[in-house]
């Protein structure tokens, strides 16, 4: 889950670097397994009119006590009045989220934390758009994470306070442009899908485990894969709407899309050769799945004996695939329908679990902004 952990502040602009070396710390010493970006800054709710300030804190806090979360009424009563400021972590575990909270407790300016619902428009605007991606942490290893525009910006980031805390690694990751003016997918439409599959998962998958594979896709591909919230979503919409056998069968069809855009993201086609044993174009998304989990698993065999042994992984997919033709061609029933959606949620957890680290951000442009910088499509300074 997405937590945010909120302070007072005395003016706008303080940055709580203290404390946040303190968190580190802490999470560190406590060996405490965490992946997760982390982003800091001002909750954007206060204005000149406290009957304003006052009324936005309510509708926050009124939206955040229906997920996890500390002392709503207090928090809601201080950020009414005062300044404050938030440390997100973007993929946290409740039994993690609860540790940090109990630690900050020490701080009198501490007041809180809760689960950010970015399904909630005031909550996205307060504590999603309005906030940075400033850091990464992956186990014991430390990000700071830069634009990618210009490389003096990383020479004006303090690394070296992060050095006393004990990580395996302290390293600078680009964002890619990712959340620039550049990036096409930095609106409320275009993000809170994945944060609606959080909240509908459940109905259909065990409540116990669809919160950490939520947070293990968001992690691992939630920038290279921007529309993968969007065909999850579909999925789990489809479902809980679907009223015949025909709605059941589209919902197969989904499922295999999403698989499709899965091998899209983590080996794209490569143009086939002649001589190839195994061809990996457009049309061979199976065959390109199977390619990365080779890849990443080190194998020393060929990848066409990876694919000809059977591995546990390529019986998962065959037998996935096999429900989402039976889709393609014939009528299926909701249960069927419901173990398509199942299989194909855990072998996406399956796939993005095997690298250790997130892959690279992909953006999707903004061509509407793109146009007004360069006129024209974008394509020319002239």
């Amino acid at each position: 889950m997405k937590v945010a952990y909120n302070f007072i502040c005395p003016l706008k602009g303080w940055y709580l670097f203290p404390e946040l070396i303190d968190i580190l710390t802490f999470i560190c010493k406590s060996n405490l397994s965490i992946q997760s970006k982390i982003s800091i800054g001002d909750v954007l709710i206060y204005t000149n009119n406290l009957e304003l300030w006052h009324a936005r804190a309510e509708k926050i806090y009124s939206a955040a006590i229906e997920g996890w979360h500390s002392d709503i009424n207090a928090m809601k009563e201080i950020a009414g009045k005062n300044m404050s400021f938030a440390i997100v972590f973007h993929t946290l575990n409740e039994e993690n989220a609860n540790k940090i909270d109990i630690y900050l407790r020490k701080y009198e300016h501490y007041i809180g934390a809760f689960q950010v619902d970015d399904t909630v428009g005031i909550i996205w605007a307060c504590y999603t758009s309005s906030l940075s991606d400033y850091y990464k942490l992956n186990g014991k290893k430390f990000y700071l994470l830069w634009s990618g525009i210009d490389e003096e910006e990383k020479e004006n980031m303090d690394i070296e306070i992060f050095y006393k805390i004990p990580f395996d690694s302290i390293e600078f990751e680009s964002k890619e442009m990712k959340g620039t003016l550049f990036d096409g997918d930095g609106y409320f439409e275009k993000q809170v899908n994945m944060a609606r599959s959080r909240k509908y998962l459940p109905k259909v998958f065990n409540p116990k485990i669809s919160d950490s594979i939520v947070d293990n896709i968001i992690f691992k591909v939630g920038d290279s894969a921007p529309a993968l919230g969007d065909k999850i979503y579909a999925m789990l919409k489809s479902f809980l709407t679907a009223e015949n056998c025909e709605d059941y069968a589209h919902i197969a069809i989904s499922c295999r899309r999403t698989l499709e855009y899965l091998a899209n993201t983590l080996f794209p086609p490569i143009k086939a050769n002649e001589n190839d044993e195994v061809k990996l174009g457009p049309q061979e998304s199976k065959n390109r799945l199977l390619a990365f989990a080779h890849k990443e698993s080190d194998r020393s065999e060929s990848l066409l004996n990876f694919i000809r042994n059977g591995s546990e992984l390529k019986k998962k997919l065959d037998k996935t695939l096999s429900l989402q033709n039976k889709g393609l061609h014939a009528e299926i029933d909701g249960d069927s329908a419901k173990k398509c959606i199942i299989d194909t949620i855990l072998l996406i957890n399956d796939f993005v679990s095997l690298p250790w680290h997130s892959l690279p951000p992909t953006i999707r442009p903004d061509e509407e902004f793109m146009k007004a910088l360069f006129g024209g499509d974008g394509d020319t300074l002239d």
